[in-house]
């Protein structure tokens, strides 16, 4: 097994009198990628949030390449190569495609990001350059002019994964990478997950509902129920689990 880049001890968080996610041991290992799932109000955005620094922990340790970032702000684990790709896609609808990326480049180098800077900085053209590897790593780069809000709901999440891996991460977080697509856009999104663990050597947390995908995406599953873990296996394993096929439909069919 590669060694970990994420480790999770003891995690919980309390809303008022809510437990949201109660004593989770989680460790995510370098280059893998890992499927987090679990019916709705489980548990999955509140990990998610605590993992990138949305949410702080009302107990337990959070550790990122043996570092205990816990009490970090979200911007400073961010620098340190922790990106997050959100359910709805969030970018400057009034940008083009190129100018979001550009941005997310700048942000990456610690310039303030702001129109003022990506317009005055001196190395604008290699910010161009840079941002259209990007875009023509994600098969973008032929709609570089375009307005963000032009673009189709499948090449708007494509930009979303762009701008994440603009800021060159480590831990590239997807919270439901595939929400609202086709079949198609799909595969198309799956596949470019796959590159990215492959090629780019970018390790994956992955919340999910499309089960299907998730099967033939991740490496390891954990399955979050009432907060708390259910189980953590390989996929095909998981689906076999009892415990998981109950959580979902509360009966002995299989949830595939």
């Amino acid at each position: 097994m590669h060694e970990k880049l994420v480790e999770i001890r003891s995690l919980q968080k309390v809303f008022g009198g809510l437990v949201a996610v109660n004593a989770l041991d989680l460790n995510i290992y370098n280059g893998e990628i890992m499927g987090l799932i679990g019916p709705n109000g489980s548990g999955k955005t509140t990990v998610l949030n605590m993992i990138d620094g949305s949410l702080f922990p009302s107990k337990g340790k959070i550790f990122f390449e043996n570092n205990d970032i816990t009490a970090l702000a979200h911007y400073e684990r961010a620098r340190k190569g922790i990106a997050r790709i959100f359910q709805h896609n969030v970018f400057f609808n009034s940008f083009t495609v190129l100018e979001n990326i550009a941005v997310s480049v700048l942000q990456q180098s610690g310039r303030r990001r702001s129109t003022e800077a990506y317009s005055q900085h001196s190395s604008r053209g290699s910010i161009y350059k840079e941002a259209l590897n990007v875009l023509s790593f994600v098969s973008l780069d032929k709609n570089s002019g375009e307005f963000a809000y032009n673009l189709p709901h499948g090449k708007q999440r494509l930009l979303s994964l762009a701008i994440a891996l603009a800021t060159r991460p480590r831990l590239l977080i997807l919270d439901e990478p595939l929400t609202g697509m086709n079949a198609e856009e799909v595969r198309t999104m799956v596949n470019m997950i796959k590159l990215l663990r492959d090629k780019n050597r970018i390790t994956c947390l992955v919340v999910e509902h499309n089960l299907k995908a998730v099967i033939g995406l991740c490496d390891r599953i954990a399955v979050l129920n009432f907060g708390e873990k259910l189980a953590e296996d390989k996929p095909t394993e998981i689906f076999r689990n009892q415990g998981v096929i109950n959580a979902y439909l509360g009966s002995k069919k299989n949830v595939i």
